[in-house]
């Protein structure tokens, strides 16, 4: 009879093929989970709009109620160091002029000026191929992929539809 010392038998590549297809099935479901999905993506970078337009309604207490003509003047006033990040590329959230053209997690800052004063504004986030709301608001008779839409006035203010404001502008 054998004394059946464990460092003495041989090893059964079956176990050690076995192991590393589990090990690999294990690195391959913690690394699936990992990846965020579309509408966790979408819902962290409608959070970003709404710092971003937490940080206008700020400028705007300091500024009589005036919003600013460009969003890159939060920055340079202090109300914002850096833009959130992009939930899809990680890097900053660019800003995007109002033709609306950009990357998913970029903003479009839209003031709404009525003689010469700025008198509101619009928050676009460009969204993913898959948007909520896909509309034409540039007239351009392109569908922009925009998921969710922020604004703010003045009091007394009526701000029109973006796409109506767009159109005219």
């Amino acid at each position: 009879m054998s004394s059946g010392n464990f460092f003495s038998t041989s090893i059964n590549p079956l176990h050690i093929i076995a192991g590393v297809i589990i090990l690999y099935l294990a690195i391959s479901i913690i690394f699936y989970n990992s990846i965020p999905t579309e509408q966790e993506q979408t819902k962290k970078a409608i959070s970003n709009l709404e710092i971003i337009q937490e940080r206008l309604e700020s400028y705007a207490d300091d500024h009589e109620g005036l919003y600013p003509e460009k969003i890159r003047e939060l920055k340079s006033g202090g109300y914002i160091s850096l833009y959130p990040p992009n939930p899809w590329s990680n890097t900053d959230m660019m800003e995007v002029s109002g033709s609306m053209i950009g990357s998913e997690g970029d903003v479009a800052y839209v003031p709404y000026i009525e003689e010469d004063i700025v008198k509101g504004y619009y928050l676009v986030l460009i969204g993913f191929d898959q948007a909520v709301d896909e509309y034409d608001v540039t007239g351009d008779q392109l569908k922009e992929r925009i998921p969710h839409i922020l604004s703010g006035r003045l009091d007394g203010v009526d701000l029109p539809e973006l796409k109506e404001y767009m159109l005219v502008k």
